[in-house]
């Protein structure tokens, strides 16, 4: 079993979907979560705050034009964006935020659903709820009831697996227990594809990115950051949590224990590799995150004097995956700084 998550960065127009069901045909993916087209969240959002009409039917505007490309796939859906629109402005409450925000990624997977049949492939596109992912009624930013949510999934899904079809899963997306959507926060389609990855025993997951691996630093800031071919879990782990590659915190925690590995990178099967095992280097990245250089990596314990030393930064916290330095103010040539000494590791 191999699943497939396209992030929305990869999602620009409705050849995106066409060409990104053709990769997850010859990845031979059963399952494909999506999140919303580029930039469409951050549109809803800015359309809320302004209250814009203008804004909310560009938004419309632009996801029908995909819509119309790909046989009039999401048509359901659009109809009822105006409704949620017009609904929010008269009561602005969190929930019928979510119900609105819900949308880009309803409507992605409309379009990558027709995709797939576009390219001779029978497929089924179902939100996150209707998939089977049960939350808490924290909108805006659900957490995700996992052993209640496997439960669902595989009765939900697994009998369009038997059946032969493709499933097409919106990210991001949730039902509390008595049927209200919500959302898990941004970036949580990752981790809508992990909690599937759990449910369905998926042996590989993709997460495709736009870029080819995950760097040892932030390639805008440091100098000659390397690709990572390979991280453990629980390094994986604490990046979520410090949201590196701006990662759900709660990403990779579906999987702990599971037989899944990760492949992440815009170029799969090509990518970094997520493992079980803790591989060298002792030290991965290192990032900046409110006021703090973290560096992550299984070694974190071993080398926290000799860094400390060398960065000459107080040192805030020391655990077994990472450990933290105050710095000063946000400086990028601490980071370099901080870079530079994790490079060794890579020598």
């Amino acid at each position: 079993m191999r699943a497939v998550k396209v992030g929305g960065s990869m999602l620009k127009s409705a050849k995106d979907y066409l060409k990104y069901a053709e990769l997850a045909v010859e990845l031979d993916a059963k399952v494909v979560i999506v999140s919303a087209m580029k930039g469409i969240t951050d549109q809803l959002l800015r359309a809320t705050e302004k209250r814009d009409w203008s804004i909310m039917r560009e938004v419309l505007t632009r996801l029908e034009e995909a819509s119309a490309e790909l046989n009039n796939s999401a048509k359901e859906w659009l109809e009822k964006g105006e409704k949620l629109f017009a609904a929010y402005l008269d009561d602005p409450t969190p929930q019928r935020l979510d119900e609105l925000l819900a949308i880009g990624e309803r409507v992605s997977a409309a379009l990558m659903g027709e995709a797939f049949k576009i390219v001779g492939v029978n497929a089924v596109a179902l939100d996150g709820g209707s998939a089977g992912i049960i939350t808490d009624n924290n909108f805006g930013n659900a957490k995700p009831l996992l052993s209640k949510s496997v439960a669902n999934i595989r009765s939900n899904v697994v009998p369009y697996l038997r059946d032969g079809s493709l499933v097409v899963v919106a990210g991001f997306t949730g039902t509390t227990f008595d049927g209200r959507t919500t959302t898990m926060g941004r970036g949580s389609s990752d981790l809508t594809a992990t909690i599937l990855a759990r449910a369905l025993d998926v042996d590989r997951l993709y997460l495709v990115t736009d870029t080819e691996y995950l760097m040892t630093g932030d390639p805008g800031t440091v100098l000659d950051p390397r690709p990572l071919k390979y991280v453990g879990l629980p390094e994986a782990d604490v990046m979520a949590e410090l949201s590196v590659k701006r990662f759900h915190p709660l990403t990779f925690k579906p999987i702990i224990g599971s037989k899944c590995r990760v492949v992440i990178g815009s170029q799969p099967p090509r990518g970094t590799v997520v493992t079980d095992e803790l591989p060298p280097p002792e030290l991965k990245i290192v990032t900046f995150q409110k006021g703090e250089v973290t560096f992550v990596g299984h070694g974190a314990r071993n080398h926290a004097k000799t860094l400390a030393e060398e960065l000459d930064l107080p040192l805030v916290e020391v655990k077994r995956f990472h450990l933290s330095f105050r710095a000063p103010y946000e400086s990028n040539s601490i980071l370099r700084r901080a870079h530079e000494l994790l490079l060794k590791f890579y020598n």
